[in-house]
């Protein structure tokens, strides 16, 4: 297909970016910073009147980030940058044969080269005016006037925008139901939800209620004691759940709504109501947490439980005895339950907002569109993509992977921005997504994610081949340590002896035996394909879990005070040490692994 390239006036280059979020606003600095005014004009398309842009970066470690999102009025945003032109308007199409750029409007915007990032819409699980999906800042000032005056509200989902939701949002009931097991399984495991999870208790009285369901003929759907059997099971650190029989959860089928703005940053709830009228905002006591007895409104969270059907009027039975009060909404959940509300909240995650583009743009399992090493796509190798809108298929690291978050949104669009400019290198891309690293905060707590934190990349058979975890977590007793070990999913307690006195042997030959005698411990402890995790759990303070594969750290999760180690497995990852030598004493409280490998 040819290029257009004959310009516009000046022979500049007409670069266009459709996108007002961080990637696109990140891109349009970028461009910006790279390129001389002289040589290359930058249009930014965005679809309301607030911009993201990033704004104070603190670089914690050499892959780590933590940031702040600023909202700007797209207008003030343009006129701060010299050489960029702000059109506010929808995409409606684009041509790639014509190298133009179709708005509402009848606006045609003519380009050299093209960056997409349109970011993600949510889905959301039914078009009903009392269902609202949360993605940017209009939903969430929408989000926050219906608190003003919620007495119940339903949360469905279980990623990010869910925890942080239930954890801000203490001025009304809330109903949170959750197709896992656990809390926060986008980020967490089962042993860091149970952790967390306290936090959400000094801020209000919790119930907790597990939907348990078997596959099989053993499920026991026409016994009727099975179905109203209750059982008393154990989270850790002591949280109780009520198990009740259920049937298997059918699938919910996703719809994507209208185009909205940019994804929200870190910080978005501090704009939500406290249930009180006032927003967050404007009370800096808001987000404080209480010092002892909870104050906030009952949370009542539904493992493996998801919406079935949604009614205006109350279905009978009600099985949450409800069912004479005044409420705009009923939810009958897949665990049998029917719940009345003012609204439900719909935070089961996002699909690509990239509906305009026709099928030459070919897009990925996830529903984005593909995009190469140089972030072109298939299209066009004048038209990229970046952000929560691309699917990228191509990083060759073990330890990197996607995720719609905006940390990764702001380095595809670094990254993309140098491409389109031709500043990008053969090794260039190996560096930008060498690593997957995140940090947040949820709880509370700091949370740091490094490479395959929960095993993602792991290949089925080394996740067969998982014989061991080992916790080692501090004794109840003054200077004692505890471990313990499970093989092949059962549970052994080690031996009551100091722990120290089982590192010292294995750590000193680590420092003092010589490669020779370190790789004869390895070989003796490790094959190379075999997976351990080690764990660190101190609760209230910090949690560490760590991935090893064949005696090489592979991932790790941090949270709490642990993320100052942070840097320590970043390195440990990207240099792939063997430390077998070292066993347990990796994650051993008393040993300053951090000195030890600087």
């Amino acid at each position: 297909m040819a290029t257009k390239t004959s310009s516009n006036r000046a022979g500049r280059l007409r670069y266009v970016i459709l996108g007002g979020g961080i990637a696109g606003c990140t891109a349009a600095e970028e461009l910006l910073a790279m390129l001389p005014p002289d040589c290359a004009e930058v249009t930014m398309v965005t679809a309301t009147p607030i911009v993201k842009q990033v704004g104070k970066v603190v670089q914690v470690t050499r892959n780590l980030e933590e940031m702040k999102i600023i909202e700007r009025d797209a207008d003030a945003f343009g006129q701060d940058h010299a050489n960029l032109r702000v059109v506010q308007a929808r995409v409606t199409g684009l041509d790639v044969s014509k190298h133009t750029v179709e708005c509402e409007g009848g606006i045609c915007l003519p380009f050299d080269r093209c960056l997409v990032c349109t970011g993600a819409v949510p889905k959301v699980h039914a078009t009903h005016e009392h269902v609202v999906g949360i993605r940017d800042t209009e939903s969430v000032q929408d989000l926050a006037r219906r608190l003003e005056t919620a007495r119940r509200v339903l949360v469905l989902g279980n990623g990010g925008i869910a925890l942080e939701l239930v954890h801000e949002v203490t001025g009304c009931e809330l109903v949170w139901a959750v197709k896992d097991p656990y809390v926060g399984n986008t980020f967490f495991d089962h042993t860091a939800s149970g952790f967390v999870l306290p936090e959400l208790e000094k801020r209000r009285p919790i119930r907790i209620i597990d939907n348990e369901y078997t596959k099989g003929g053993t499920d026991g759907k026409n016994d009727p004691k099975k179905q109203q059997q209750q059982q008393q099971l154990q989270l850790p650190l002591l949280l109780q759940q009520q198990s009740a029989h259920v049937k298997e959860p059918p699938a919910v089928e996703s719809i994507q709504a209208s185009p909205t703005g940019g994804a929200l940053g870190p910080d978005w709830t501090v704009g939500l109501s406290t249930g009180t009228g006032t927003p967050a905002a404007c009370n800096p006591e808001a987000n404080i947490k209480p010092p002892h007895a909870p104050s906030g409104k009952l949370l009542t969270i539904l493992f493996r439980a998801e919406i079935e059907d949604l009614y205006e009027s109350p279905p009978a039975p009600s099985s949450t005895g409800n069912q004479d009060e005044d409420w705009v909404l009923w939810v009958h959940l897949t665990n049998g339950q029917v719940w009345g509300c003012d609204f439900v909240v719909s935070a089961t995650g996002v699909m690509p907002s990239v509906s305009f583009l026709g099928p030459e743009f070919e897009r990925g399992d996830d529903g984005g569109v593909l995009v190469n090493e140089n972030m072109q796509t298939t299209a066009s190798k004048d038209v990229y993509a970046a952000g929560d809108c691309c699917s990228m298929t191509w990083p060759e690291s073990e330890v990197w992977f996607q995720m719609r978050l905006w940390t990764q949104a702001r380095a595809m669009a670094r990254y993309a921005a140098r491409c389109m400019a031709g500043l990008v290198d053969e090794l260039g891309s190996g560096f930008a997504f060498e690593l997957f690293a995140h940090m947040t905060r949820f709880f509370g707590f700091k949370v740091a994610l490094l490479g395959c934190f929960n095993a993602q990349l792991l290949k089925d058979e080394e996740q067969r081949r998982l014989v061991q975890e080992i916790q080692v977590m501090p004794s109840l007793t003054m200077g004692g340590r505890e471990e313990r070990v499970k093989e092949d999913g059962g549970d052994r307690r080690g031996e009551d002896e100091s722990m120290m006195g089982v590192l010292a042997p294995s750590m000193e030959r680590g420092r003092k035996g010589g490669k020779e005698e370190g790789d004869a411990i390895a070989k003796e402890t490790m094959s190379k394909d075999k997976v351990e995790i080690l764990t660190r759990l101190t609760p209230g303070v910090e949690y560490i879990k760590v991935l090893l594969v064949g005696g090489r750290v592979k991932g790790a999760m941090l949270v709490g005070e642990s993320t100052e180690l942070a840097e320590t497995f970043e390195n440990l990852i990207l240099n792939e040490l063997d430390v077998s030598a070292f066993g347990v004493g990796l994650l051993d409280p008393d040993v300053d692994i951090d000195d030890y490998f600087d």
